[in-house]
């Protein structure tokens, strides 16, 4: 079961502006961050890239290379 939060409305608003940009996704601890962008990603979105940069230990944990792969593979979709 899903709890509806105040954030699921800003997703949408966000979803539906043209020309958005990446969403980053800043809150206090065990708010439900993880869950509501989850939700919300699989009932909107045919595919989903998730980078979580709070379990990396720091910035070079992602290989430099990730960043041409996932761009690759996104040009790859249209």
């Amino acid at each position: 079961m899903y709890l509806r939060r105040k954030i699921d409305q800003y997703l949408m608003d966000w979803k539906n502006l043209n020309g958005h940009k990446p969403l980053i996704v800043k809150a206090a601890r065990q708010v439900g961050k993880n869950e509501s962008i989850m939700h919300f990603a699989k009932n909107n979105f045919t595919n989903i890239i998730y980078l979580n940069f709070a379990l990396a230990n720091n910035i070079y944990s992602f290989p430099c290379f990730c960043t041409f792969l996932i761009l690759d593979y996104l040009k790859q979709l249209d």
